[in-house]
């Protein structure tokens, strides 16, 4: 098989070689966005010794985001430059490309578009952006990723955060930040913003509100800008400020029900309020097994089997029955396995199993309440209303009803107010 010709281009200096970057890649030479803004960024550092420098740190870089798989040195850039430059954002029915867009389709071509605002007005300041800002925002920007993969102490909201809106939740992390943080600023700001997010995202969740990135973008973008370059203090107010105002919306006045559309999203929400609870009540708490899917992990467990005519004497019809038995009250988190051995029994065989299993489970038997010092200072000290329901006498069934569920679905909503409160952001203040 034939094999087209190579050509070896030699260069006398490095100016030239860059140059040359720069010339065959505008004629059809195949290079990656990111290519091709380190080869511009170089190219435009005059003192040998500091090209040198600024392409040491930026391959050092780039070589640690390959590792964590495809695009993600595409990813940080991305990220950086909207969380620090971008100023416009399209329309979400018009999509008309802004600097959010433009970032995202061609993050060189906006770069080489927009040195001024940028502040890239020498070799000095190139060389200053390189191994000053892109050397920090990539540091934290690793940091992130790793903190969304383990539970990080301090970080826990990006790990709970992580799969919602992965890009559009770095992007506000590193909006506050500046180089000359230090590194308790940077914790305390990134946790901050963090538990914010968390806030906001399962407040979105708990009221039916899409969290997709076409429909949250251009408000992540908007808060983006408000939150660049912010003092810790500064940040607080205004994050505390912005959730308060969600709260007229974004409340927890209702709890939501199951359906095919957000089982995973509340399969994470019971996994939280699980893990809360055990937390609390000073248990190790289980959030990463609890999310698992697969042989080994968990499934929504129904209270209630799907049998309405167990359950005719409060309902109507199969619909109204199907509605109620969907709500949150009336749902658990149990392994696969045992949830399958479960699924037809009725209430009084159910809830012996449900001793062995979580703390949110094992609430509906009295057993729990007895020698549990844990769990019954955690209701003393958060005034939830806990109780059993359980018949322990053996002479009649234990049954669980619809004036049951709807309490638990109130136990479960005033979980939620507190695993998400305004209070987690606000310090000592």
């Amino acid at each position: 098989m034939a094999t087209s010709p190579s050509t070896l281009i030699t260069a006398s200096s490095d100016d030239d070689a860059y140059s040359i970057f720069e010339t065959v890649n505008n004629r059809g030479l195949s290079l990656s966005n990111t290519d091709m803004l380190k080869g511009y960024l170089l190219a435009s550092i005059e003192d040998e010794d500091k090209r040198s420098e600024a392409n040491n740190c930026i391959k050092q870089w780039l070589l640690k985001f390959a590792e964590q798989g495809k695009d993600k040195e595409t990813d940080f850039f991305k990220t950086w430059l909207r969380s620090q430059h971008g100023k416009t954002v399209g329309d979400r029915k018009k999509e008309k490309s802004q600097d959010f867009e433009g970032i995202g389709e061609y993050h060189y071509r906006w770069v080489r578009n927009n040195v001024q605002s940028i502040g890239l007005t020498n070799s000095e300041a190139f060389y200053k952006w390189v191994t000053k800002d892109l050397n920090f925002y990539a540091k934290v920007y690793w940091k992130l990723v790793q903190a969304s993969q383990t539970l990080t102490k301090g970080l826990e909201s990006l790990f709970y955060n992580e799969g919602k809106i992965p890009s559009l939740q770095y992007q506000l992390l590193l909006a506050p930040l500046q180089p000359s943080d230090d590194e308790a600023n940077i914790k305390a700001k990134l946790k901050l913003v963090a538990d914010y997010i968390d806030c906001w995202l399962n407040r979105r969740l708990w009221n039916y509100k899409l969290i997709t990135f076409s429909w949250v973008k251009s408000e992540v973008f908007q808060l983006t800008k408000e939150l660049r370059r912010k003092s810790l203090e500064e940040l607080r107010d205004k994050l505390v400020l912005n959730l308060r105002g969600h709260n007229v919306k974004l409340n927890f006045r209702e709890a939501p029900r199951l359906h095919k559309r957000n089982r995973t999203n509340l399969k994470r929400l019971l996994a939280r309020l699980i893990d809360w609870v055990e937390k609390e009540s000073h248990l190790p708490g289980n959030y990463t097994n609890y999310i698992k899917s697969g042989k080994s992990g968990y499934e929504i467990e129904h209270i209630w089997a799907d049998k309405y005519e167990r359950h005719q004497d409060e309902f109507n019809n199969q619909e109204e029955f199907s509605e109620y038995r969907n709500c949150l009250g009336g749902l658990l988190l149990l392994p696969k396995k045992v949830n399958a051995s479960l699924k037809d029994k009725d209430y009084d065989d159910k809830v012996e199993h449900y001793l062995k299993e979580n703390l949110l489970a094992k609430s509906l038997h009295q057993v729990c309440y007895e020698n549990n010092p844990g769990f019954l200072q955690m209701i003393e000290r958060t005034g939830l209303p806990f109780k059993p329901y359980y018949k322990a006498n053996g002479k009649e069934k234990s049954v669980f009803k619809n004036t049951d569920l709807k309490e638990r679905s109130e136990l479960y909503r005033q979980i939620a107010e507190q695993v998400w409160s305004v209070k987690r952001l606000e310090g000592d203040k």
